[in-house]
């Protein structure tokens, strides 16, 4: 595995922060950095999920929309029957 050095500086208020965290809940500031980008990866990677699911209701088909009913399977077995309609 190759790595990626860097070197930065902050402010006091984040030094404070890290030298509390660090000790407590993480042995190293490199394991805290590397922990704080990999919650970043996977918050971006579920804000992509979320935009490719609200992209795909976009492209169905105009009759299949429906106010939600708040229990998901009713809902399903609404959009099923929507969908039948449509594709008739």
């Amino acid at each position: 595995m190759s790595t990626y050095e860097i070197n930065t500086r902050l402010p006091d208020e984040f030094g404070k922060h890290i030298t509390s965290v660090v000790g407590s809940r993480y042995k190293t500031i490199s394991e805290y950095i590397r922990y704080l980008i990999r919650c970043d990866m996977k918050k971006k990677d579920a804000t992509q999920v979320n935009k490719s699911i609200i992209e795909g209701y976009k492209v169905g088909p105009t009759k299949t929309y429906f106010k939600s009913t708040g229990n998901f399977k009713d809902d399903m077995r609404i959009f099923h029957e929507k969908e039948a309609e449509y594709m008739k």
